[in-house]
């Protein structure tokens, strides 16, 4: 892990929700942390910013195990969401989790435990804007969680292996380091997410990304509207 100016972070995270409104299921994303500034980025001090929620993330990919939560979260929160496997191993000391897609292996994480007198608890009320596949809309989704996370730093702390899926090429490019800067076990999590409390018509711009391009090939509306509980 290089830390230097022209290099960016990059959040793997994988969750499992179990008490929800739809069924239960498993989730993984990509993202960077970004934020609207003409400031030039300075390493550490943006970090130590984006943990204050002076900033945001981009979600570059994300995937669910469950065909429900792929429906709720295109059609309903807006964000093109493709169907994966999650499978989760544990250890005494760690937590792994492998996902792949059609068979084939997206990625490998390992995260080191966190002892149990070392969980920090914090409450967060946040929103996002997600750009709906199917109706081109910018849909505004407010969201409120509470967790308990034990935290890591070093390379050690969490470990990555891509595999060579399409999806693990794109990650690939982004030239994610195999070890991690801070590795964050989170044994407790718990997420509620709303209906879009807004949308903005996206005109005639349409999001060039392959899951978008699918997702408005390929997905049909639900026959029944589904209520909160969705993840981000």
């Amino acid at each position: 892990m290089i830390i230097r100016p022209g290099r960016a972070l990059a959040i793997i995270q994988i969750m499992e929700y179990l008490e929800k409104s739809i069924e239960p299921y498993r989730e993984f994303t990509v993202s960077i942390p970004v934020r609207r500034d003409s400031r030039v980025a300075l390493p550490f001090y943006d970090l130590a910013g984006w943990a204050r929620s002076r900033s945001g993330i981009y979600i570059t990919h994300i995937g669910v195990d469950n065909h429900q939560a792929q429906i709720v979260g295109r059609e309903v929160l807006g964000f093109p969401k493709v169907l994966s496997d999650v499978q989760f191993h544990s250890t005494p000391t760690s937590h792994s989790a492998e996902v792949t897609v059609g068979g084939a292996s997206v990625l490998t994480l390992s995260v080191r435990r966190a002892a149990e007198r070392r969980l920090a608890s914090r409450q967060l009320d946040f929103y996002c804007h997600s750009l709906s596949p199917i109706d081109n809309k910018v849909l505004y989704i407010p969201y409120q969680s509470e967790s308990s996370a034990g935290f890591a730093l070093g390379t050690r702390s969490a470990r990555l292996h891509l595999g060579d899926h399409p999806i693990a090429r794109e990650i690939r490019d982004l030239d994610i380091a195999n070890g991690a800067l801070i590795g964050v076990d989170i044994p407790q999590y718990a997420l509620v997410s709303n209906r879009p409390d807004g949308a903005i018509d996206a005109g005639a711009w349409r999001d060039p990304r392959h899951e978008y391009r699918t997702a408005r090939a390929t997905v049909t509306r639900p026959s029944a509207s589904a209520d909160g509980g969705e993840s981000a």
